[in-house]
């Protein structure tokens, strides 16, 4: 497993940060160290393409995984944080399952991976409703990525490549009406930003 707390977190985007990475990366700076936490929780080698999706995590979801799996290892992260993490195993798939705990018990985060390869990366809300979904190819944020109201309203959508947004990125008013679309070059420089009428 690669360890990535020390990384340069200015490389690391975060789940919940607005497409335009560049422009926000000083006041997102603790959900960058969120999700550093998030990604850590990961190997560094990842081949494979985000395959599964956990919409929402619920008491189903956590029995349906104390009767599938077993439990590996719990444990504090970093001496006065305030998370925690519950590794269970799946016999039958062969899938480690990470589970990241605020300081109440909710279930922030998930990671599913099987012979070091990421196959599943999220952030949730409180409630249990999922923030955002990402796809990882080659240890990188690469592919599709989606994220969410607490309602479980989509509110983004968008690609990204090698850690950076490109492409065309819609975001939603909670109530389903297109807000804007934000346009990125290959390199994630900003094109253009069309707002919605």
């Amino acid at each position: 497993m690669c360890i990535v707390m020390g990384a340069d977190t200015a490389t690391i985007p975060s789940l919940r940060q607005a497409p335009d990475v560049r422009r926000n990366l000083q006041s997102m700076k603790s959900c960058q160290i969120f999700l550093v936490i998030v990604v850590s929780l990961g190997s560094c080698l990842q081949k494979k393409k985000l395959e599964i999706e956990v919409l929402k995590i619920d008491q189903q979801f956590m029995v349906n995984l104390k009767s599938e799996s077993y439990l590996l290892d719990s444990r504090i992260l970093g001496p006065g944080e305030f998370y925690s993490e519950d590794v269970y195993f799946d016999k039958k798939k062969s899938i480690k399952i990470r589970l990241l705990k605020d300081s109440l018990g909710n279930v922030v985060a998930i990671n599913k991976s099987k012979e070091g390869v990421i196959l599943f990366i999220a952030e949730y809300y409180p409630n249990g409703q999922i923030k955002g979904k990402l796809s990882y190819v080659d240890g990188k944020i690469n592919g599709p990525a989606t994220y969410y109201y607490a309602s479980g309203a989509k509110e983004r959508e968008g690609q990204w490549h090698d850690h950076t947004p490109f492409g065309r990125w819609k975001t939603y008013k909670e109530n389903g009406e297109l807000l804007s679309t934000i346009y990125y070059d290959d390199n994630g420089h900003l094109i253009k930003t069309d707002s919605a009428k």
